[in-house]
């Protein structure tokens, strides 16, 4: 069995292939993930499933949605057709992450998903065409921002706005959904959640890529991205990527498939807005490469991790931490040996800054003097 991603954008499709290939894994629906082929190719995706018992595939689903969905809640309340209080059906992760019209949406999906029978074979090649999604006047689920990064139920024209909703079918919801509550690094910025999502380019197949799925690896970087918008720290998006891929665990990291890694980094604010308020995709691999150089080949500074979350402690961002941040990752684009000289520069700056005489910052000060040293310097230096 073969099956292709919808094609509707570089986030929603990402978000589906997490979806299903999180599915495959954490109910261990395969003895063996080997034969399963995942090929990334500019934003869509072919997954190959020579073994696939589809049945199996669907009973494992059920279970899989039950840990995210009250069910007999939310058949109650199709049957009482109070479709506006759907959402509050919805647990898990999503749960938090969006705003109530998609999670209504999602529980939506999801009870025509099972009460339709709709399987993995809906996704074929002209998946799109033949169900009619886009902005083409279906009659399909409403692809909400959150779960698509760009689209929602208004289109923007020259000097107007339509009412021309982007529709989808069932299945692009409910698995774009899963992959986010599965794969996606949510965390709060006041009433914004800032979302990240790893896609790929290239091949690879499943038993590769398992150890990623698997590994609850999402909650050690959401907490550092949390605390750093806590204390106001700055970042650019390319600072966010180089902070979110220096903090995936080590064991996680040297596992990750050799294929070619971006990150899509976006912005929603649940709030009364409801609007994006930022989207960016990001190429990972010159991050990716940095970073290695760094930790893992001599000289290396095994201690950026550590580094790295000291300057987004709240003295530390007073101080311009987070502009050191935001350089690394500049770094891992121009590695121009002056930027090494400006990082280590501005890393003997900020300590300087910081008072022996307040608590707070003498910590932060002690901290940053234990975890300098010369190796940091010829790490960056030996990456150019």
């Amino acid at each position: 069995m073969r099956i292709w991603t919808p094609g509707h954008n570089y986030l929603t499709d990402t978000l589906i292939m997490w979806g299903i290939t999180s599915i495959l894994v954490v109910r261990e629906v395969l003895k063996d993930y080997s034969s399963v082929k995942i090929i990334g190719s500019g934003g869509r995706y072919c997954i190959e499933l020579p073994d696939l018992d589809l049945n199996k595939f669907n009973t494992e689903f059920c279970e899989y949605v039950r840990d995210i969905i009250d069910l007999e809640g939310l058949e109650q309340l199709i049957k009482a057709r109070r479709r506006r209080a759907l959402g509050g059906v919805v647990r898990g992760t999503i749960r938090d992450a969006v705003d109530p019209d998609t999670r209504s949406g999602v529980a939506k999906a999801i009870y025509n998903l099972i009460s339709q029978k709709i399987d993995l074979s809906v996704f074929t090649e002209d998946h799109k065409i033949k169900f009619r999604e886009g902005r083409v006047g279906g009659k399909g689920l409403t692809l909400y921002i959150p779960l698509s990064g760009i689209y929602g139920k208004f289109a923007t024209f020259e000097h107007e706005y339509k009412d021309l909703r982007y529709s989808v079918c069932p299945a692009c919801v409910a698995f774009a959904a899963i992959g986010m509550n599965e794969m996606a690094i949510i965390s709060r910025r006041r009433t914004e959640r800032v979302y990240v999502v790893f896609g790929f380019d290239g091949e690879v197949t499943l038993d590769k890529l398992a150890p990623f799925i698997r590994e609850d690896w999402q909650t050690v970087v959401e907490d550092i991205l949390n605390r750093a918008f806590r204390n106001d720290a700055s970042l650019t998006a390319l600072g966010q990527a180089f902070l979110v891929f220096s903090n995936i665990p080590e064991e996680v990291r040297k596992k990750m498939p050799n294929v070619l890694w971006y990150l899509i980094i976006y912005s929603y604010d649940v709030g009364r807005t409801k609007r994006i308020t930022g989207f960016k995709p990001l190429d990972l691999m010159p991050i990716k490469d940095l970073i290695t150089k760094i930790i893992d080949i001599e000289p290396n500074y095994r201690y950026l991790p550590g580094l790295l979350r000291t300057l987004i402690e709240r003295v530390s961002v007073e101080k311009g931490g987070d502009e050191i941040i935001n350089l690394m990752a500049e770094y891992s684009i121009n590695r121009d040996p002056y930027l090494a000289y400006k990082i280590v520069r501005l890393l003997r700056s900020l300590i300087d800054k910081l008072s022996e005489q307040k608590a707070a910052e003498k910590r932060v000060r002690q901290r940053l003097f234990s975890l300098l040293d010369l190796s940091l310097a010829e790490a960056l230096l030996s990456a150019v």
